[in-house]
């Protein structure tokens, strides 16, 4: 994984609106950001020693901007559709992240 400060840097400066949300390297920023969270490399929200919950900012924007940038598509899994800006996943359970379904 890159510097996170560098990335954070990016992606707090294209939700300010200070450098191009649609350049090249604020969309792959915003895209590999997305890829890290779902592999579990970072997280939004996490437990300090205290056992304080510290949110992550940064990640809630790179989420935001993400949804701000994408399409919508459909796509299916078994006889479901969907319609949505977030590509469906195929969970293992060796991502190290919680998936939720609110239906």
């Amino acid at each position: 994984m890159q510097d996170s400060s560098a990335i954070k840097n990016i992606i707090e400066e294209a939700f300010a609106g200070l450098i191009d949300l649609h350049s090249p390297q604020v969309q792959e920023t915003i895209i590999q950001t997305l890829h890290w969270l779902d592999q579990g490399q970072l997280r939004v929200a996490s437990q300090n020693e205290a056992g304080e919950w510290i949110t992550q900012e940064w990640l809630k924007m790179a989420i935001l901007l993400y949804f701000r940038t994408q399409k919508v598509t459909s796509s299916t899994a078994g006889f479901l559709s969907f319609a949505d800006k977030v590509p469906t996943k195929k969970w293992t359970g060796s991502e190290g992240v919680r998936v939720v379904w609110c239906g």
